[in-house]
Protein backbone atom coordinates (compact mmCIF):
# COMPACT_ATOMS: atom_id res chain seq x y z
CA UNK A 1 0.00 0.00 0.00
CA UNK A 2 0.92 3.80 -0.60
CA UNK A 3 1.17 6.68 2.00
CA UNK A 4 -2.19 6.71 1.82
CA UNK A 5 -3.37 3.11 2.89
CA UNK A 6 -4.69 2.64 -1.22
CA UNK A 7 -3.10 -0.80 -2.88
CA UNK A 8 -0.55 -0.22 -5.73
CA UNK A 9 -0.72 -2.58 -8.67
CA UNK A 10 2.57 -4.16 -6.70
CA UNK A 11 0.54 -4.83 -3.52
CA UNK A 12 -1.91 -6.64 -6.56
CA UNK A 13 0.10 -8.74 -7.99
CA UNK A 14 1.72 -10.28 -5.08
CA UNK A 15 -1.53 -11.19 -3.94
CA UNK A 16 -1.97 -8.67 -0.87
CA UNK A 17 -5.37 -6.96 -0.85
CA UNK A 18 -6.85 -4.88 -3.63
CA UNK A 19 -8.24 -2.49 -1.52
CA UNK A 20 -7.89 -0.07 1.23
CA UNK A 21 -10.87 -2.04 2.76
CA UNK A 22 -9.79 -5.32 2.57
CA UNK A 23 -6.30 -4.14 3.47
CA UNK A 24 -7.55 -2.57 6.33
CA UNK A 25 -9.22 -5.52 7.32
CA UNK A 26 -6.53 -7.50 7.15
CA UNK A 27 -4.69 -5.50 9.99
CA UNK A 28 -4.89 -5.17 13.55
CA UNK A 29 -7.26 -1.80 14.22
CA UNK A 30 -5.22 1.04 14.74
CA UNK A 31 -2.03 -0.07 12.49
CA UNK A 32 -0.94 2.81 10.35
CA UNK A 33 0.79 1.92 6.83
CA UNK A 34 4.40 1.20 7.00
CA UNK A 35 6.12 2.87 4.82
CA UNK A 36 9.70 1.78 2.92
CA UNK A 37 12.88 2.02 4.52
CA UNK A 38 14.34 5.46 3.06
CA UNK A 39 17.07 5.03 1.23
CA UNK A 40 20.55 5.73 2.46
CA UNK A 41 22.36 8.96 0.59
CA UNK A 42 24.81 6.33 -1.58
CA UNK A 43 21.18 4.79 -3.09
CA UNK A 44 20.23 7.74 -3.17
CA UNK A 45 23.21 9.25 -5.63
CA UNK A 46 23.55 5.97 -7.44
CA UNK A 47 20.30 6.81 -8.47
CA UNK A 48 20.86 10.11 -9.52
CA UNK A 49 24.44 9.17 -11.38
CA UNK A 50 22.52 6.22 -13.57
CA UNK A 51 19.20 8.70 -14.60
CA UNK A 52 21.67 11.38 -14.77
CA UNK A 53 24.79 10.79 -15.65
CA UNK A 54 26.18 13.32 -13.30
CA UNK A 55 25.78 14.70 -9.93
CA UNK A 56 23.70 17.34 -8.96
CA UNK A 57 25.48 20.53 -9.35
CA UNK A 58 24.61 23.42 -6.60
CA UNK A 59 26.58 26.85 -6.10
CA UNK A 60 26.43 28.92 -3.35
CA UNK A 61 26.45 32.42 -4.52
CA UNK A 62 27.36 35.47 -2.35
CA UNK A 63 28.55 38.40 -3.86
CA UNK A 64 28.68 40.41 -0.36
CA UNK A 65 32.22 40.56 1.85
CA UNK A 66 29.83 39.70 4.71
CA UNK A 67 27.46 37.27 5.65
CA UNK A 68 29.81 34.61 5.15
CA UNK A 69 28.51 32.70 9.17
CA UNK A 70 25.47 32.41 6.05
CA UNK A 71 28.03 30.59 3.51
CA UNK A 72 29.28 28.28 6.40
CA UNK A 73 25.67 27.31 7.44
CA UNK A 74 24.84 26.40 4.10
CA UNK A 75 28.18 24.74 2.97
CA UNK A 76 27.80 22.59 6.35
CA UNK A 77 24.20 21.81 5.61
CA UNK A 78 24.60 20.84 1.76
CA UNK A 79 27.72 18.58 2.62
CA UNK A 80 24.34 16.29 4.41
CA UNK A 81 23.77 15.58 0.36
CA UNK A 82 24.86 13.62 -2.34
CA UNK A 83 25.59 16.54 -4.50
CA UNK A 84 28.88 18.56 -6.20
CA UNK A 85 29.14 21.86 -4.69
CA UNK A 86 30.94 25.10 -5.60
CA UNK A 87 31.10 28.33 -4.18
CA UNK A 88 31.23 31.41 -5.73
CA UNK A 89 32.74 34.61 -3.18
CA UNK A 90 33.18 38.25 -3.40
CA UNK A 91 35.81 40.07 -2.49
CA UNK A 92 36.36 43.55 -0.97
CA UNK A 93 36.24 46.69 -3.05
CA UNK A 94 37.43 49.07 -0.68
CA UNK A 95 40.42 48.60 0.52
CA UNK A 96 40.97 46.37 -2.52
CA UNK A 97 40.91 42.49 -1.15
CA UNK A 98 40.27 39.52 -3.37
CA UNK A 99 38.15 36.71 -2.29
CA UNK A 100 41.10 34.23 -1.66
CA UNK A 101 42.82 37.07 0.40
CA UNK A 102 39.35 38.09 2.68
CA UNK A 103 39.20 34.53 3.88
CA UNK A 104 42.63 34.22 4.92
CA UNK A 105 42.38 37.64 6.40
CA UNK A 106 39.42 36.75 8.36
CA UNK A 107 40.20 33.04 9.46
CA UNK A 108 37.47 32.10 7.35
CA UNK A 109 39.50 28.86 6.39
CA UNK A 110 40.53 27.77 9.30
CA UNK A 111 36.90 28.02 10.82
CA UNK A 112 35.92 25.15 8.44
CA UNK A 113 39.10 23.24 9.15
CA UNK A 114 38.58 22.50 5.12
CA UNK A 115 38.47 24.35 1.47
CA UNK A 116 35.77 23.90 -0.47
CA UNK A 117 35.73 24.25 -3.90
CA UNK A 118 35.78 28.48 -4.31
CA UNK A 119 35.66 30.58 -7.03
CA UNK A 120 35.69 34.13 -6.86
CA UNK A 121 32.36 35.77 -8.42
CA UNK A 122 34.02 37.91 -11.17
CA UNK A 123 34.97 34.30 -12.66
CA UNK A 124 32.67 33.33 -15.17
CA UNK A 125 30.38 30.74 -13.70
CA UNK A 126 29.71 27.15 -14.47
CA UNK A 127 26.47 25.91 -15.36
CA UNK A 128 24.64 24.54 -12.40
CA UNK A 129 21.60 22.73 -11.37
CA UNK A 130 20.49 24.47 -8.25
CA UNK A 131 21.71 27.60 -6.65
CA UNK A 132 21.64 29.37 -2.86
CA UNK A 133 22.22 33.23 -3.38
CA UNK A 134 23.19 34.49 -0.04
CA UNK A 135 23.10 38.19 -0.13
CA UNK A 136 21.22 39.04 -3.48
CA UNK A 137 18.91 41.90 -2.08
CA UNK A 138 22.23 44.08 -1.65
CA UNK A 139 23.37 42.87 -5.26
CA UNK A 140 20.31 42.85 -7.64
CA UNK A 141 22.55 43.44 -10.97
CA UNK A 142 25.38 40.54 -9.86
CA UNK A 143 22.71 38.56 -9.00
CA UNK A 144 20.47 38.81 -12.26
CA UNK A 145 23.95 38.28 -14.19
CA UNK A 146 24.96 34.99 -12.33
CA UNK A 147 21.05 33.60 -13.49
CA UNK A 148 21.60 34.79 -16.91
CA UNK A 149 25.22 33.07 -16.81
CA UNK A 150 24.85 29.72 -14.95
CA UNK A 151 21.18 29.16 -15.87
CA UNK A 152 20.42 27.65 -12.64
CA UNK A 153 17.25 25.21 -13.32
CA UNK A 154 16.08 26.42 -9.88
CA UNK A 155 17.26 28.72 -6.99
CA UNK A 156 16.77 29.96 -3.43
CA UNK A 157 16.86 33.91 -2.60
CA UNK A 158 17.74 34.38 1.40
CA UNK A 159 16.27 37.38 2.39
CA UNK A 160 17.74 39.28 5.64
CA UNK A 161 14.93 41.97 4.97
CA UNK A 162 11.95 41.02 4.52
CA UNK A 163 10.77 44.72 3.97
CA UNK A 164 13.40 45.13 1.06
CA UNK A 165 11.75 46.39 -2.19
CA UNK A 166 14.88 44.90 -3.93
CA UNK A 167 13.42 40.97 -3.30
CA UNK A 168 9.86 41.85 -5.68
CA UNK A 169 12.47 43.67 -8.28
CA UNK A 170 14.76 40.29 -7.96
CA UNK A 171 10.96 38.78 -8.35
CA UNK A 172 10.73 39.58 -11.68
CA UNK A 173 13.71 38.49 -12.93
CA UNK A 174 13.53 36.29 -16.54
CA UNK A 175 13.50 33.06 -13.99
CA UNK A 176 11.05 30.23 -14.10
CA UNK A 177 11.73 28.62 -11.12
CA UNK A 178 13.10 31.44 -7.98
CA UNK A 179 12.10 30.25 -4.75
CA UNK A 180 12.40 32.63 -1.62
CA UNK A 181 13.81 31.74 2.03
CA UNK A 182 14.74 33.75 5.01
CA UNK A 183 16.90 32.72 7.99
CA UNK A 184 13.52 33.22 10.58
CA UNK A 185 9.62 32.85 10.84
CA UNK A 186 9.13 36.89 11.07
CA UNK A 187 11.57 38.01 8.52
CA UNK A 188 9.47 35.11 6.17
CA UNK A 189 6.06 36.43 7.69
CA UNK A 190 6.98 40.54 6.55
CA UNK A 191 7.91 39.21 2.97
CA UNK A 192 4.67 37.29 2.22
CA UNK A 193 2.82 40.48 4.41
CA UNK A 194 4.42 43.51 3.04
CA UNK A 195 6.08 42.27 -0.46
CA UNK A 196 3.29 39.37 -1.02
CA UNK A 197 5.97 36.97 -2.07
CA UNK A 198 5.76 33.71 -0.87
CA UNK A 199 9.08 32.88 1.64
CA UNK A 200 9.68 30.05 3.30
CA UNK A 201 12.04 29.84 6.34
CA UNK A 202 15.31 28.27 7.10
CA UNK A 203 17.98 28.08 9.65
CA UNK A 204 21.59 27.28 8.65
CA UNK A 205 24.22 27.47 11.12
CA UNK A 206 28.22 26.24 10.90
CA UNK A 207 28.55 23.84 14.48
CA UNK A 208 31.55 25.76 15.83
CA UNK A 209 34.28 23.59 17.52
CA UNK A 210 36.19 24.90 20.06
CA UNK A 211 40.17 23.60 20.91
CA UNK A 212 38.50 23.72 25.05
CA UNK A 213 34.88 22.70 24.75
CA UNK A 214 32.67 23.72 27.31
CA UNK A 215 30.40 20.89 28.83
CA UNK A 216 26.94 21.88 29.91
CA UNK A 217 27.61 20.52 33.50
CA UNK A 218 26.99 23.12 35.94
CA UNK A 219 30.92 21.92 37.01
CA UNK A 220 32.44 22.65 33.55
CA UNK A 221 30.15 26.33 33.55
CA UNK A 222 31.91 27.47 36.78
CA UNK A 223 35.59 26.63 35.57
CA UNK A 224 35.10 27.20 31.48
CA UNK A 225 32.65 30.30 31.28
CA UNK A 226 33.35 33.60 32.13
CA UNK A 227 31.03 36.49 31.46
CA UNK A 228 29.23 37.91 29.00
CA UNK A 229 29.20 38.87 25.40
CA UNK A 230 27.96 41.32 22.78
CA UNK A 231 28.56 40.69 19.07
CA UNK A 232 28.51 42.27 15.66
CA UNK A 233 29.09 45.27 13.87
CA UNK A 234 30.08 48.41 16.55
CA UNK A 235 26.82 50.32 15.40
CA UNK A 236 24.27 51.73 17.65
CA UNK A 237 21.55 51.60 15.12
CA UNK A 238 22.39 47.50 15.25
CA UNK A 239 22.61 47.52 19.02
CA UNK A 240 21.78 49.42 22.32
CA UNK A 241 24.82 50.01 24.09
CA UNK A 242 23.27 52.70 26.13
CA UNK A 243 20.68 50.79 27.47
CA UNK A 244 23.91 48.01 29.20
CA UNK A 245 25.86 51.11 30.37
CA UNK A 246 22.96 52.17 32.25
CA UNK A 247 22.02 48.94 33.58
CA UNK A 248 25.65 48.41 34.66
CA UNK A 249 26.51 51.77 36.33
CA UNK A 250 23.00 51.54 38.35
CA UNK A 251 23.67 47.72 39.48
CA UNK A 252 27.33 49.35 40.35
CA UNK A 253 25.64 52.03 42.84
CA UNK A 254 23.81 49.37 44.26
CA UNK A 255 26.72 47.72 45.07
CA UNK A 256 25.37 44.26 43.55
CA UNK A 257 27.25 43.70 41.12
CA UNK A 258 29.68 40.73 42.26
CA UNK A 259 33.31 41.51 43.44
CA UNK A 260 34.34 38.71 45.84
CA UNK A 261 34.83 35.39 45.71
CA UNK A 262 32.68 32.52 45.68
CA UNK A 263 31.06 34.54 42.88
CA UNK A 264 33.35 35.11 39.84
CA UNK A 265 33.73 39.19 38.67
CA UNK A 266 31.40 40.72 36.64
CA UNK A 267 32.97 41.09 33.05
CA UNK A 268 31.14 42.09 29.69
CA UNK A 269 33.35 41.15 26.01
CA UNK A 270 32.18 43.31 23.21
CA UNK A 271 33.20 41.59 19.77
CA UNK A 272 33.43 42.90 16.46
CA UNK A 273 34.36 45.61 13.70
CA UNK A 274 34.32 49.27 13.26
CA UNK A 275 34.90 52.12 15.17
CA UNK A 276 35.55 51.12 19.08
CA UNK A 277 34.30 54.73 20.12
CA UNK A 278 30.55 54.06 19.24
CA UNK A 279 30.56 52.12 21.93
CA UNK A 280 30.90 54.72 24.13
CA UNK A 281 32.21 52.94 27.20
CA UNK A 282 31.82 55.19 30.40
CA UNK A 283 34.87 55.35 32.28
CA UNK A 284 33.32 54.34 35.60
CA UNK A 285 32.54 50.44 34.01
CA UNK A 286 35.64 50.55 31.73
CA UNK A 287 37.39 48.11 34.21
CA UNK A 288 34.48 45.34 34.03
CA UNK A 289 34.59 45.59 29.98
CA UNK A 290 36.55 43.91 27.27
CA UNK A 291 36.53 44.96 24.09
CA UNK A 292 38.07 42.39 20.75
CA UNK A 293 38.24 44.52 18.01
CA UNK A 294 38.70 42.63 14.34
CA UNK A 295 38.95 38.50 15.75
CA UNK A 296 39.44 36.63 13.60
CA UNK A 297 36.36 33.56 12.83
CA UNK A 298 37.83 31.21 15.12
CA UNK A 299 38.78 33.37 17.85
CA UNK A 300 35.85 35.13 17.59
CA UNK A 301 33.41 32.26 18.10
CA UNK A 302 35.45 30.96 20.54
CA UNK A 303 35.77 33.98 22.48
CA UNK A 304 31.86 33.60 22.59
CA UNK A 305 32.03 29.73 23.56
CA UNK A 306 33.12 30.90 26.47
CA UNK A 307 30.88 33.30 28.06
CA UNK A 308 28.00 32.18 30.08
CA UNK A 309 25.14 34.29 27.90
CA UNK A 310 24.75 36.58 24.57
CA UNK A 311 23.45 39.99 25.11
CA UNK A 312 20.82 40.73 21.92
CA UNK A 313 20.41 44.97 23.13
CA UNK A 314 18.17 44.98 19.74
CA UNK A 315 18.95 48.88 18.65
CA UNK A 316 15.68 48.73 16.58
CA UNK A 317 12.48 47.11 16.36
CA UNK A 318 13.22 45.89 13.10
CA UNK A 319 14.88 42.74 14.12
CA UNK A 320 11.80 41.76 15.46
CA UNK A 321 9.68 42.91 13.01
CA UNK A 322 11.47 42.10 9.40
CA UNK A 323 15.01 41.66 10.21
CA UNK A 324 17.45 38.70 11.32
CA UNK A 325 19.61 39.70 14.22
CA UNK A 326 23.16 38.24 13.62
CA UNK A 327 23.50 37.19 17.72
CA UNK A 328 21.37 34.15 17.37
CA UNK A 329 23.30 32.60 14.90
CA UNK A 330 26.30 33.21 17.12
CA UNK A 331 24.26 31.53 20.15
CA UNK A 332 23.13 28.75 17.55
CA UNK A 333 26.92 28.21 15.75
CA UNK A 334 28.37 28.43 19.39
CA UNK A 335 26.02 26.86 21.66
CA UNK A 336 26.36 30.20 24.01
CA UNK A 337 22.34 30.96 24.74
CA UNK A 338 20.80 34.64 24.23
CA UNK A 339 19.67 36.68 26.74
CA UNK A 340 15.38 37.22 25.61
CA UNK A 341 12.63 38.49 26.49
CA UNK A 342 8.97 37.12 25.88
CA UNK A 343 9.19 39.65 22.44
CA UNK A 344 11.99 37.78 21.20
CA UNK A 345 10.64 34.60 21.10
CA UNK A 346 7.28 35.74 19.45
CA UNK A 347 9.40 36.72 16.54
CA UNK A 348 12.01 34.51 16.65
CA UNK A 349 9.64 31.27 17.05
CA UNK A 350 11.67 28.77 16.68
CA UNK A 351 13.63 29.73 19.63
CA UNK A 352 11.82 28.01 22.89
CA UNK A 353 12.20 29.12 26.61
CA UNK A 354 13.98 25.88 27.56
CA UNK A 355 16.69 27.11 24.64
CA UNK A 356 17.62 30.61 26.00
CA UNK A 357 17.82 32.69 29.17
CA UNK A 358 14.26 34.10 29.66
CA UNK A 359 13.58 37.26 31.13
CA UNK A 360 10.97 37.34 33.47
CA UNK A 361 8.54 39.95 33.58
CA UNK A 362 9.97 42.92 34.98
CA UNK A 363 13.69 41.69 34.95
CA UNK A 364 16.07 43.23 32.96
CA UNK A 365 19.38 41.71 31.39
CA UNK A 366 21.28 42.32 34.44
CA UNK A 367 18.65 40.54 36.82
CA UNK A 368 19.38 37.55 34.06
CA UNK A 369 23.02 38.28 34.24
CA UNK A 370 23.26 37.88 37.86
CA UNK A 371 20.59 35.05 38.32
CA UNK A 372 22.97 32.90 35.11
CA UNK A 373 26.53 33.31 37.05
CA UNK A 374 24.72 32.80 40.55
CA UNK A 375 24.39 29.94 43.21
CA UNK A 376 25.19 26.68 42.20
CA UNK A 377 21.34 25.85 41.81
CA UNK A 378 20.95 28.17 39.11
CA UNK A 379 23.95 27.23 37.62
CA UNK A 380 22.42 23.96 37.20
CA UNK A 381 19.33 25.59 35.63
CA UNK A 382 22.07 27.30 33.37
CA UNK A 383 23.34 24.01 32.47
CA UNK A 384 20.25 22.65 30.98
CA UNK A 385 19.62 25.57 28.83
CA UNK A 386 22.82 25.49 27.14
CA UNK A 387 22.33 22.57 26.42
CA UNK A 388 18.86 23.23 24.79
CA UNK A 389 20.33 25.75 22.51
CA UNK A 390 22.56 22.93 21.47
CA UNK A 391 20.38 20.92 20.71
CA UNK A 392 18.07 23.09 18.85
CA UNK A 393 21.06 23.90 16.77
CA UNK A 394 21.00 20.31 15.38
CA UNK A 395 17.28 20.36 15.10
CA UNK A 396 17.47 23.77 12.70
CA UNK A 397 19.90 22.16 10.59
CA UNK A 398 17.59 18.61 10.05
CA UNK A 399 14.99 21.44 9.24
CA UNK A 400 17.49 23.61 6.87
CA UNK A 401 18.13 20.62 4.97
CA UNK A 402 14.82 19.08 4.29
CA UNK A 403 13.63 22.71 2.70
CA UNK A 404 17.12 22.40 0.79
CA UNK A 405 15.80 19.43 -0.69
CA UNK A 406 12.42 20.48 -1.16
CA UNK A 407 13.77 23.29 -3.47
CA UNK A 408 15.99 21.49 -4.83
CA UNK A 409 12.97 19.38 -6.59
CA UNK A 410 12.05 22.29 -8.69
CA UNK A 411 15.31 21.03 -10.79
CA UNK A 412 14.35 17.60 -11.47
CA UNK A 413 12.40 18.91 -14.20
CA UNK A 414 14.94 19.37 -16.67
CA UNK A 415 14.77 18.20 -20.13
CA UNK A 416 15.99 15.47 -21.29
CA UNK A 417 16.11 13.66 -17.69
CA UNK A 418 14.21 10.94 -16.44
CA UNK A 419 11.96 13.39 -14.49
CA UNK A 420 9.83 10.49 -12.60
CA UNK A 421 12.89 8.64 -11.21
CA UNK A 422 14.60 11.92 -10.15
CA UNK A 423 11.75 13.06 -8.36
CA UNK A 424 11.92 9.68 -6.44
CA UNK A 425 15.31 9.72 -5.92
CA UNK A 426 15.24 13.15 -4.09
CA UNK A 427 11.90 12.32 -2.03
CA UNK A 428 13.91 9.06 -0.98
CA UNK A 429 16.71 11.32 0.01
CA UNK A 430 14.65 14.12 2.04
CA UNK A 431 12.90 11.15 3.80
CA UNK A 432 15.99 9.47 4.77
CA UNK A 433 16.83 12.35 6.43
CA UNK A 434 15.27 11.39 9.68
CA UNK A 435 18.02 8.37 10.11
CA UNK A 436 20.87 10.40 8.61
CA UNK A 437 20.75 13.16 10.79
CA UNK A 438 19.71 11.46 13.86
CA UNK A 439 22.90 9.22 13.39
CA UNK A 440 24.29 12.72 13.00
CA UNK A 441 22.97 13.84 16.46
CA UNK A 442 25.22 11.32 18.20
CA UNK A 443 28.65 12.31 16.50
CA UNK A 444 27.45 16.19 16.11
CA UNK A 445 29.99 19.17 17.63
CA UNK A 446 27.26 19.59 20.56
CA UNK A 447 27.42 16.28 21.44
CA UNK A 448 30.84 16.72 24.18
CA UNK A 449 28.97 19.49 25.66
CA UNK A 450 26.40 17.25 26.80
Amino acid sequence: ADSQGAATPAAAAAGQPATAAAAAAAKPAGTRPQRPPPLSPTDAAERWLKAAGRRMRVAIVNEAPYHLEIVAGFLHVLSQLPVDVTWYQAGQSVPAVSAVELLEVTGFNKLLGFMPRMRPTTDQPEPVDFAVFVSPEYFERQTQAFLKAAKPISAVMLAHNGMNRALQRIQAFDHPRLHFAALAPHVAAASRQVLRIHTHWMMATWPFASQRPCKSSSEDADTCLSGFSIQGNFESARRNYTRVWALMGAAQSAGVLPTTPPAKPFHLHLLGRGNVKTLGVPFAVANMTTVHLNLKFPQYYDQIHHTHALLMLLGSNNYLLQKMSSTVVSSLMTGTPIIADAKVLNSYTFLKPETVHLMAPGETEMDVMQRVSGVQAQQQEHAIVRRGCGWAAVRYVQRCCGVVVALCLAAVAEPGLAVGLLLATFCSVLSSFSAVLNALETCFTYAPRC
